[in-house]
């Protein structure tokens, strides 16, 4: 059963002869499936070969080419979300769920572990925000619920790969505020030069190493630790796809490792005589293998959220295939536009030699759409480029030619990052990156997107284009290539063209070069943008 459709380039694909319900929840199963919830379900390793959940955002008004919002008849309390929260998201502009955050919702809300793997700028981080505030506003006035009872505050956590996302999320967070300006919930950033906030907040967001220094180095004792691990009830793993991969990924599978063992524990504690306290700091350290090898069939406690917009399945090693074996009873939901073209998105491909790349990246942030900008909005341009050297040449051009621009790149210090970035958000302009500014930054209305070097990995390329056509709105990308990456582009086209994922030709971990380079198809005399500019 295919479930994602195939998109013509430049168009949305309606869905014909099919009547309500106007936005599609598809789940299925080749075998009895069962509820997930954390608090009601049993947890036990399932067979291998058996079917996930899956759901897929797709809109079906044929009147309605909308490929953002859901249909007009889904709103935020017909997916569940109470009033109070309702009205608050409404006071921020959000009237109406996304496509994405009416398909994430209902399961999350349900209590399952959902993995969210959707196209950059579709809403996700909306779509688990709403449902773990949503479970603060239903637990606030539930005086049945048991953690109360016990004088427990009932806690999430939001794990991101760096301290300008962890930012971020805070942000957007406590922007949902109620009648009297102040935010719905206390949320707070663990990361950085920001310790343990004082008040207990609803919301923890931190990075993985610096939960797991403030849970091991700051807490020697145990006693916040054990409290802390048993008050969390929702965890969420942003840019999930990095956080299962490289030096993050020890880390995030310890963080899972022990929360689970405390799952294990009430369980325990709860449907048996009392026994003699576990060590969860040993217990705790042992690898995923080992943990699985002695768990046994106990009631869950906690949830799991997982979140990103490039995810590939094929491959043990890669995220998706991590997640199938951590979590295989989790409900996957799919954007639409997954590793796919956004029928929103207005791509130009210009193959550029050392003579003409000045004049023709020049040409293309002078350029003006009469698509873009309709609103009188400020104009804001992002230049990508692979080195934190190519940034800083394609500045120094710039600057020649009398254009303004701010830098975003590693070698830069956070206040320099985390001024330019607001200065970009606020002011427009030109703003020249490495991929440090491609995942995650929720820039608003980035009309136009360069590529003065071409992309050398599909995640790459994928939040490249992502930081434009966001929410809703149109955007522009031109990428800038030469001989040496032609049959890269080529195929990046063919993909589009055929309506395939980018992933599927390309693996995540391998670059587009590398794999054109294997097959004999391109040199190995690459000259590097900086060699090439010239003031």
């Amino acid at each position: 059963m295919i479930l994602q459709r195939s998109i013509p380039i430049f168009s949305f694909c309606k869905l014909t002869s099919l009547s309500s319900p106007k936005f599609l929840f598809l789940p299925f199963s080749l075998s009895s499936s069962t509820s997930c919830s954390p608090h009601t379900s049993r947890f036990h390793h399932r067979p291998r070969g058996r079917i996930r959940t899956f759901s897929t955002a797709v809109s079906v008004n044929e009147k309605e080419s909308d490929t953002f919002f859901a249909d007009d008849t889904v709103s935020w309390s017909s997916l569940g979300v109470v009033d109070r929260l309702s009205q608050a998201l409404s006071r921020i502009g959000l009237n109406r769920p996304s496509l994405v955050q009416a398909v994430s919702l209902p399961p999350i809300l349900h209590g399952n572990d959902v993995v969210v793997a959707a196209e950059t700028g579709s809403g996700k981080t909306h779509g688990y925000l709403v449902p773990l505030f949503n479970k603060l506003c239903t637990t606030t006035n539930d005086s049945v619920d048991t953690d109360q009872q016990l004088n427990r505050p009932h806690m999430s956590l939001v794990l991101c790969p760096n301290v300008m996302l962890c930012e971020q999320v805070v942000r957007m967070a406590n922007c949902i505020c109620n009648d009297n300006g102040e935010p719905l919930f206390r949320v707070a950033a663990v990361c950085g030069r920001q310790g343990w906030p004082v008040n207990e907040p609803n919301i923890i967001v931190s990075t993985p190493a610096a939960l797991l220094n403030f849970l091991h180095a700051i807490d020697p004792e145990r006693r916040r630790r054990a409290n802390f691990i048993r008050d969390v009830k929702h965890v969420v793993f942003d840019e999930a796809d990095m956080l299962l991969c490289g030096s993050f990924q020890n880390q995030v599978i310890r963080l899972i490792n022990m929360f689970r063992f405390d799952e294990k524990l009430l369980s325990r504690a709860k449907n048996s005589s009392p026994e003699k306290p576990l060590d969860i700091e040993s217990e705790s350290n042992m690898l995923f293998e080992d943990w699985k090898r002695y768990r046994e069939i106990y009631e869950r406690s906690k949830q799991y959220i997982f979140v990103a917009a490039t995810l590939p399945e094929n491959g043990k090693r890669t995220a998706g295939g991590e997640l199938k074996r951590l979590f295989p009873e989790a409900t996957w939901v799919s954007g639409h536009y997954l590793h796919r073209h956004n029928p929103r998105l207005e791509q130009k491909w210009i193959e550029v030699t050392v003579d003409t790349q000045v004049d023709v990246l020049i040409d293309a942030i002078n350029h003006k759409s009469k698509t873009l900008n309709s609103n009188n909005e400020l104009s804001r341009t992002m230049v990508f480029a692979n080195t934190v050297e190519a940034v800083e040449a394609v500045a120094q051009v710039l600057h020649g030619k009398g254009i303004e621009c701010y830098c975003y790149h590693s070698e830069s210090s956070l206040e320099e990052r985390t001024r330019n970035l607001i200065d970009f958000k606020e002011k427009g302009g030109v703003f020249v990156c490495t991929d440090a500014a491609a995942r995650g930054t929720d820039i608003p209305n980035v009309s136009h997107v360069i590529q003065a070097e071409f992309a050398t990995s599909a995640v790459d390329f994928l939040h490249r284009v992502g930081r434009t056509a966001r929410a809703g709105q149109p955007g522009l990308v031109t990428s800038m290539y030469n001989e040496s990456n032609r049959d890269l582009v080529s195929a990046v086209c063919q993909a589009e063209n055929l309506c395939e994922p980018v992933e599927k030709a390309f693996s995540r971990k391998r670059s587009f070069r590398k794999k054109l380079k294997k097959q004999g198809r391109i040199g190995s005399n690459t000259v590097h943008i900086q060699d090439r500019l010239a003031v």
